[in-house]
């Protein structure tokens, strides 16, 4: 069964411009740019790698894009919570 927070975390992740959120161009170019750069980096070691050294790196590739998934939908559930929180003080 999907949990409340499962529902609102796909609502907000599968919105169409999840960059609205950083409001400033020198973060939003940064945050861009890391991205490329990173996709870029890996595909030239995934490039340079064969064998049991290419396995190991698509692994890892693997293993740190679900760390990153889930670390995302912990953040945004601490977040969620704290603005629950902070809801319900404004109304006490």
């Amino acid at each position: 069964m999907i949990t409340l927070f499962e529902v609102l975390y796909n609502y907000a992740s599968n919105s169409p411009d999840l960059n609205r959120w950083l409001r400033d161009e020198d973060t939003l170019r940064d945050y861009a740019d890391s991205g490329k750069f990173a996709q870029e980096q890996a595909s030239q070691l995934m490039n340079c790698l064969t064998g049991e050294e290419r396995t190991l790196f698509e692994k890892y590739m693997g293993n740190i894009e679900e760390h990153w998934s889930m670390r995302n939908y912990m953040l945004f559930c601490q977040g969620l919570a704290m603005g629950l929180q902070l809801g319900l003080s404004a109304h006490s």
